[in-house]
């Protein structure tokens, strides 16, 4: 999977399971996520990008 800053992406594993996220960074075979609500840009959440499905872009 081609994820790129700004992509939107779901939750497929973990408490979060089906939440819609926004990818903030991306390092190696992980994937920090930020929802707005829960997790905050400042303190975003690191996921391996096996564990997320794209939804599609959000900013370009």
């Amino acid at each position: 999977m081609d994820l790129q800053k700004g992509d939107c992406v779901r939750s497929l594993k973990g408490h979060d399971t089906g939440s819609v996220c926004y990818v903030v960074d991306i390092a190696e075979d992980f994937v920090y996520l930020a929802d707005g609500k829960h997790r905050r840009i400042g303190a975003p959440k690191k996921k391996r990008s096996k564990h997320v499905s794209d939804v599609g872009r959000w900013a370009q």
